[in-house]
């Protein structure tokens, strides 16, 4: 007789995550954040295009708004200007506000994040 994984429901918890698009830990944290804010759940890892045909990724989309979640990769010069550009050519043709968290503020201060994702969904959810 085989005993359940150390950490099963953990993991499943994980992998599941991973295969609704969570490309991150820090991702995976802001799905559970939007859960316990009692957001619906975002689409993760959807991609728009942008004016010049290229594809390009979003974190998180919610009904009327999007998320990036930016680890310290975003901090250097070309990805800062790559994530400001593609924001705004993604403001510019949906109209869609998006809203941008660190991922250590993802972790030191989820109390924040919920009240912006909430104050968010509330504004912009119900277009």
């Amino acid at each position: 007789m085989s005993t359940p994984a150390r950490h099963h429901a953990l993991l499943a918890h994980v992998l599941g995550d991973i295969a609704g698009g969570a490309h991150s830990f820090a991702e995976i944290d802001l799905g559970k954040l939007a859960r316990k804010a009692r957001l619906p759940a975002p689409r993760r890892q959807s991609f728009r295009v942008d004016q010049h045909g290229r594809r390009r990724w979003l974190d998180a989309e919610f009904e009327g708004f999007f998320v990036e979640v930016d680890g310290a990769v975003h901090l250097r010069p070309l990805s800062y200007w790559d994530d400001m550009e593609r924001q705004n050519d993604l403001v510019i043709i949906t109209g869609k506000p998006i809203l941008r968290f660190a991922s250590v503020a993802i972790r030191l201060f989820p109390e924040i994040v919920i009240a912006q994702l909430t104050a968010a969904h509330t504004r912009f959810g119900s277009r």
